[in-house]
C-alpha cells in the first residue's frame, strides 16, 4: 500500500513555518501530486462505494446463521472485515483531495495530526487481507485434496489461532512507520493556515537500542517482501499444482467413463460424471482467476522499488505517478475480492437472496414464505447456463494466452 510513497513533500510552499506570510489559495493543497489527486478525488470514490457495499454484504452473509459455522466462511469474513478497514483508513486521504475539506483548518490540523495512523492501518489491513487470501487457499487446497481429512485438520479453534497470529505479525511489519516518521504541523498568515510536513523521526530512545534501529532501518523491506513478494509466489505456487491436480482428476473421471460405456454398467454414471467434471471446471476456473487477480493486482507494488533501483529518484513525478499508480490497483484487488470469494458461490447467492427477502418481508409485516425445491430450480438452472457461458469464454482466453 502506503509502502512507496514520499514523506518530503507534503506542502511544499516558499513560506517559513510560524511567520505571518500566507499561502495562495491556489498553492494551499493537500495532496501535491496531480496523479494523486485525480485518482483521491475520481478513482477512490467508486473503489469506496463498491468495496464498503459488497464486503458489507459478504459480513452479513458469511455471519449469518447456518454460514458461520464452517471455517471458510469465517476467514471470508475477517477477510472482509479487513477490507473494510482498508478503504475506511484510505477515506481520509479521498476527502483531502476535495477543496470543502483541505481548506478547513479543523480538517487540516485532523489530517496531518492522524496522517501516519491512517497510513499503518491502511497497510495492516492490507497485510491482514493478503495473508487471510493465503489461508483460504491453503484451506481449500486441503478440501479438495482430502475432504474427510480437511475436516478433521481445519476447526474453529485452528482458524481462531491462524487469525490471532495473522494480526500480531501483520501489525509487527506494517508498525515501523510511526516512529520511523514524524509529521511537524505549522500555523502561519496570523494563524489562519496551516502546513504540515512528514519527515524523519528523532527520538532519543530509538537511537539507544540497536534492535529498534534495526527494525525502522529494514521495516519497509520487511514489509514488502512480507506483505507482497511471498504472497504472490506463495499463492501461484499453491495454486498451480491444485489446478493440475484438478485436470488429473478430470483425466481419471474421463477414463473410468470410458470403461463403463464400454462394459455397459452404471446406466446414471454419465450423468454423474458431468455433474462432477462441471463442477470441478467451476473451481478451476475460480482459483485461476484468484491467481491471476491477486497478481496482477499486488505485481505493480514493485515497480516504486524496482526504479528507486535503478537510481530514480524518490522526488522524481515519474516515481510519484507510479507510487500512486499501483497504490491504486492494490486497492482495485481488495475490491474483487468481493466477487471472487463470495458471489461466485451459488450457496452463497441463494442465501443473499433468501436474506434479502426476509427484510422485505419484516418492512411490510409479512411472514416469511419458506422455499420449497422447485422455486429454487429456475434460478438454478439460470445460474448454470450463465456460469457455463462464462467458464467457457473464460478458457478459451486462458487457451489463447497459452498459445502466446
Amino acid at each position: 500500500m502506503y509502502q512507496n510513497l514520499k514523506y518530503d513533500n507534503d506542502d511544499v510552499v516558499d513560506v517559513m513555518p510560524n511567520s505571518d506570510a500566507c499561502v495562495p489559495t491556489n498553492d494551499y493543497l493537500i495532496l501535491r501530486s496531480t496523479t494523486e489527486v485525480v485518482i483521491q478525488r475520481y478513482v477512490f470514490p467508486v473503489q469506496f462505494f463498491l468495496g464498503f457495499f459488497g464486503n458489507t454484504i459478504n459480513l452479513v452473509v458469511l455471519l449469518s446463521r447456518g454460514m458461520r459455522s464452517e471455517v471458510t466462511n469465517i476467514l471470508l469474513s475477517v477477510m472482509a472485515f479487513a477490507d473494510l478497514g482498508l478503504i475506511c483508513a484510505m477515506l481520509p486521504g479521498s476527502l483531502a483531495s476535495f477543496p470543502i475539506a483541505y481548506q478547513s483548518s479543523a480538517f487540516r490540523w485532523y489530517f496531518y495530526k492522524t496522517k501516519l495512523y491512517f497510513h499503518t492501518l491502511a497497510n495492516f489491513f492490507s497485510a491482514v487481507s493478503t495473508w487471510l487470501i493465503l489461508v483460504v487457499s491453503i484451506e481449500r487446497f486441503a478440501g479438495i485434496r482430502s475432504p474427510m481429512g480437511a475436516r478433521h485438520r481445519w476447526n474453529f479453534s485452528i482458524a481462531v489461532v491462524v487469525i490471532i497470529v495473522i494480526f500480531l505479525l501483520s501489525s509487527l511489519v506494517t508498525s515501523w512507520r510511526i516512529f520511523a516518521y514524524d509529521v511537524l504541523i505549522y500555523t502561519i498568515c496570523n494563524g489562519t493556515q496551516i502546513i504540515g510536513h512528514t519527515g524523519m523521526a528523532n527520538y532519543s530512545w530509538i537511537e539507544k537500542s540497536t534492535y529498534a534501529s534495526v527494525y525502522l532501518k529494514y521495516g519497509q523491506l520487511v514489509q514488502l517482501i512480507s506483505t507482497v513478494i511471498i504472497p504472490i509466489f506463495a499463492v501461484a505456487v499453491l495454486n498451480v499444482p491444485l489446478i493440475c491436480f484438478m485436470r488429473n482428476r478430470n483425466a481419471i473421471n474421463n477414463i473410468r467413463k470410458t470403461r463403463n460405456n464400454f462394459t455397459n454398467r452404471r446406466p446414471r454414471s454419465n450423468s454423474d460424471f458431468c455433474i462432477m467434471q462441471r463442477q470441478e471446471r467451476k473451481v478451476t476456473a475460480t482459483v485461476l482467476a484468484i491467481v491471476t487477480c491477486f497478481t496482477l493486482t499486488n505485481a505493480p507494488a514493485l515497480v516504486p522499488v524496482i526504479m528507486l533501483t535503478c537510481g530514480v529518484k524518490i522526488s522524481d513525478t515519474n516515481y510519484s505517478m507510479a507510487a500512486h499508480i499501483s497504490n491504486s490497483i492494490v486497492v482495485t484487488g481488495k475490491v474483487l475480492n468481493f466477487l471472487l470469494f463470495c458471489t461466485s458461490s451459488a450457496h452463497f447467492r441463494r442465501k443473499l437472496l433468501t436474506i434479502c427477502e426476509t427484510i422485505i418481508y419484516r418492512i411490510k409485516g409479512q411472514t416469511p414464505k419458506k422455499r420449497s425445491v422447485s422455486m429454487y430450480r429456475p434460478m438454478v438452472q439460470f445460474e448454470q447456463s450463465s456460469r457455463r457461458r462464462c467458464n467457457e469464454l473464460f478458457f478459451k482466453i486462458f487457451k489463447i494466452l497459452l498459445k502466446l
